[in-house]
């Protein structure tokens, strides 16, 4: 907000100090705007209605988890707030016999996940309680209660299906540019710009065990890596969220290149107690940012591919700059060629410092890529 600090005609010791009073104040007045401005919705009001072990749970696990719900609470009804107070408590012939305190680690709109501080007995009966309470312990609702009775089995552990998958994309997008105000919100505009976009489509397999009563919180780690000892360049996504039981798709951008590198992928997912699981990492070859664009066909191959590819890529060069202007197109591969472009990922390769003949075909290619397209036609 605009902030004026008046003018004050009085010794130059007092000047300063009515300019930096002035100052402070209008630094007060702006905090508390930025503040206000920037203050999140209102929390949204519950009372615990259902727990996780459910009422009478025969054979509930021995971690000491406990998730409850409820509903949200109509404006002007009481209730909903103070702190959310849990304990779970072992019942031998309705007495309590022992108490197992803990803390909720988790909570949401209309959900709280509590956690006892040591694990509980096998084949025991519990009864956990939850009520709302102000600071002084006063009590601000109803308590809830449920009895469960505990079995011999511990939360399974947190895994993946089988190992996330990767393909490697392009695409022209929109650029944006984006800034972000003092409350961390984003604004994007458009520059009308294109820009070619590498990434990679990572398949994530299913998540298993932990718990998966709730969304299991899903991330991915890029790191390319040099073959000339260049440091490694990393990348990560945004963490999403992915349903138990259901495959999941992240898309991560690549980051630009100057050289070959291989990227392996790491997949990070975490259920609501905090129990963490990495996948093993999935590699694939990046090829570097070189000539008009990404994806020209050209591959990087080692060993006989290499020779395969060179004598076969002479050929086609050799055809491709023989070809007129108006001449047959070249766009069409023969089946060998095409085998060759399919075999693994897509660059322009560098070997020991000379492009060689795979460089040759690459401009080859590229040059008739830009050609302009016309009809075919041939002199009598």
């Amino acid at each position: 907000m605009p902030c004026f600090v008046p003018a004050i005609m009085s010794p130059r010791s007092s000047a300063r100090l009515s300019c930096l009073l002035g100052s402070l104040a209008c630094l007060v007045l702006h905090s508390a705007s930025t503040a206000s401005a920037c203050d999140a919705e209102p929390a949204v009001r519950w009372v615990p209605e259902r727990a996780w072990p459910s009422a009478c749970e025969p054979s509930a696990l021995t971690d000491g988890f406990v998730l409850l719900e409820g509903d949200k609470l109509p404006a002007g009804t009481g209730g909903g707030e103070g702190e959310l107070h849990v304990v779970i408590e072992r019942m031998i012939q309705g007495q309590v016999a022992e108490t197992f305190p803990g803390k909720v680690i988790k909570t949401d709109a209309i959900s709280a996940l509590f956690k006892s501080d040591r694990p509980l007995p096998a084949h025991a009966d519990f009864q956990v309680s939850a009520q709302r309470e102000a600071a002084d312990g006063s009590a601000l609702s109803a308590k809830f209660t449920s009895a469960f009775t505990t079995g011999e089995a511990a939360l399974p552990a947190l895994t993946f299906a089988g190992e996330p998958t990767l393909k490697l994309e392009e695409a022209e997008q929109e650029h944006f540019d984006c800034s972000k105000d003092a409350c961390g919100d984003e604004t994007c505009k458009s520059t009308g710009e294109l820009e070619l976009v590498k990434s990679l489509r990572i398949a994530v397999p299913t998540i298993q065990g932990g718990i998966d009563l709730r969304d299991y919180a899903v991330s991915a780690q890029l790191v390319a890596s040099f073959a000339n000892g260049q440091a490694p360049v990393v990348a990560t996504s945004d963490t999403t969220d992915t349903q138990p039981g259901k495959r999941s798709f992240l898309v991560l951008d690549v980051p630009p290149l100057d050289l070959v590198a291989e990227g392996c992928v790491t997949i990070t997912a975490t259920d609501a107690g905090g129990h963490t699981v990495q996948s093993t990492p999935v590699c694939v070859a990046l090829p570097a940012d070189v000539g008009p664009g990404f994806g020209s066909g050209v591959q990087l191959l080692n060993g006989d591919a290499r020779e395969a590819a060179q004598g076969e890529g002479a050929a086609q060069e050799k055809s491709d700059l023989d070809s007129t202007e108006y001449g047959t197109s070249t766009d069409a591969l023969t089946e060998s060629s095409a085998s060759v472009s399919g075999a693994q990922g897509c660059s322009v390769g560098r070997d020991g410092g000379s492009a060689g003949t795979l460089g040759w075909l690459a401009l080859g290619l590229t040059l008739v890529r830009l050609r302009k397209r016309a009809p075919t036609s041939r002199r009598a």
